[in-house]
């Protein structure tokens, strides 16, 4: 992708975040729950004086950290670009937070009008993120490095019970496999005898 192409991506994934950051808070005022992503910023802000933006935050910079984790050496320089797109995303969050502070559903009706606003909001900018294709939020990076280990995990294990399964293989691991190669093996089984008791024949001179 050239520096033009993702010179006009980025105001479409900036659009994208702040329209989910918007969805967030009005699913947040609806007061019948919020998103899975800001459930825990949400009850941490509720009980320490940091701002729901805030935790978002810091939320993102620990699913950096485990990504870090569990790719290792796979981590490359170019994710570190995650950092500024939540710091982004909880500043948009608490500046929302603050325009839709007259937003107060008392009736449940009302709530449940709220909430549904919410969603859609917050689905229409996940949906302008992912149609701009230049990055991604620390949460659905980390979710998608999990699934990644889980599939090669899932993929060595069943390659190794295939091993084990496979008819005159006897092998108790991957170590015990015997090598593949193009060569025919040097040992060959002594012929059969024709009677029983009787020994093998001699090769004739």
């Amino acid at each position: 992708m050239s520096m033009a192409e993702k010179a006009k991506r980025y105001p479409v994934f900036l659009c994208g975040l702040f329209i989910s950051s918007l969805g967030v808070s009005i699913i947040t005022k609806a007061d019948l729950g919020t998103s899975p992503i800001s459930a825990i910023p949400y009850v941490l802000s509720l009980n320490f004086p940091w701002t729901l933006g805030g935790f978002t935050v810091v939320f993102s910079l620990v699913l950096i950290l485990l990504q870090v984790i569990i790719l290792r050496k796979n981590f490359k320089l170019e994710h570190l670009l995650q950092i500024p797109i939540p710091i982004a995303f909880g500043w948009f969050i608490d500046l929302t937070m603050v325009w839709l502070s007259f937003l107060a559903p008392q009736s449940y009706p009302f709530k449940l009008i709220s909430l549904l606003a919410g969603c859609v909001a917050l689905a229409f900018g996940i949906y302008l993120e992912v149609l701009a294709s230049v990055a991604m939020l620390p949460g659905e990076s980390f979710v998608r490095r999990v699934w990644g280990l889980a599939r090669n995990f899932h993929l060595a294990v069943d390659n190794h019970a295939r091993l084990r399964l496979r008819p005159g293989n006897h092998c108790r691991g991957p170590q015990d496999v015997p090598e593949q190669s193009g060569r025919q093996s040097l040992i060959h089984p002594l012929p059969a005898a024709q009677n029983k008791g009787s020994a093998p024949k001699s090769p004739a001179r």
